[in-house]
């Protein structure tokens, strides 16, 4: 086979043709894509559209995937009030609707449970309410306050701690725990502390339900652009953008990192990975990098 334009017309039944013609040019043979016997896709591969495209070409338009997982997502706090109701002093919460998206851009199915106000009864009584759920996600009351039930509350109803508080910031008091096949999940209450605990901890345990194998989030070399400083001891998650410049990727810190704002967090398209046993980071340092999932 010969491209049509490298070749030229000579009469209406002849034609010239420009280059050399090797066997096997411009021929696609039998079982280029698969061959029979193949295996097309493996077991825990997520289906994306090239994914799909291979599928529909061998002519199957359904294929066994496994159940998406049920999540209970609760808010916890009595300063706390819905998006539409009027404040009346109160914060709006916005942890649970914003979970809730999460969870469904993992691959989950959320409800939303509402909010339980600050006394151990509430907060057991509506933790009660999850049977059923694969995964339950709280957010606040999981720290050393005085209004701080949930962890109390979960081992009141039988769900075996596996860890509480890790050495990160934000998201320091972060309780996991499991009952039976369904896991447990207290994150922080302030807003950014429970988006960045659900990226590191909650997505890949939805991911892993999903039958998904490689569930770490991915990492990515870049470079600093600035500098930064902390006292040893925690690993920071930094929030920032980056930008490609002569071949690398170059990493800024926003503005503010405490763990109320979302603005940065909107802003934000990575986190940087400031580990916990260093102090300090100078402009042009090679950094650690994770891709954020709630980019839009």
């Amino acid at each position: 086979v010969v491209m049509r334009e490298r070749t030229r017309p000579l009469a209406p039944d002849s034609v010239e043709v420009l280059e050399a013609v090797a066997p096997g040019n411009f021929i696609r043979p039998r079982g280029e894509d698969a061959r029979e016997g193949d295996v097309l896709l493996g077991r825990g591969t997520p289906l994306g559209i090239p994914e799909l495209g291979l599928l529909w070409a061998q002519g199957m338009t359904s294929v066994p995937v496994p159940r998406r997982p049920r999540v209970a997502v609760l808010s916890t706090g009595d300063e706390l009030c819905r998006a539409d109701e009027p404040p009346d002093g109160r914060i709006v919460d916005t942890n649970a609707p914003a979970l809730a998206l999460a969870v469904r851009r993992a691959g989950g199915l959320p409800t939303l449970l509402g909010i339980a106000r600050d006394t151990r009864e509430a907060v057991q009584e509506a933790l009660a309410r999850t049977d059923g759920f694969d995964v339950v996600l709280t957010s606040a009351g999981v720290s050393v306050g005085d209004h701080d039930f949930v962890k109390d509350a979960l081992g009141a109803l039988g769900v075996e701690q596996h860890f509480w508080r890790v050495a990160i910031k934000p998201g320091k008091p972060l309780v996991v725990g499991q009952r039976g096949p369904t896991l447990f999940f207290g994150l922080p209450g302030n807003p950014t502390s429970s988006l960045v605990t659900f990226e590191l901890f909650v997505r890949p345990a939805l991911r892993r339900l999903l039958g998904i194998q490689d569930v770490e989030p991915h990492r990515v070399s870049g470079r600093l652009d600035g500098r930064l400083s902390k006292p040893p001891g925690l690993a920071h998650f930094v929030r920032v953008t980056v930008s490609w410049r002569a071949g690398e990727l170059w990493a800024k810190p926003l503005g503010t990192q405490t763990s109320g704002v979302l603005r940065s967090a909107s802003a934000a398209t990575h986190l940087l990975h400031f580990p916990r046993e260093i102090s300090s980071l100078t402009d042009g340092s090679h950094v650690e990098l994770l891709p954020l999932s709630w980019v839009a």
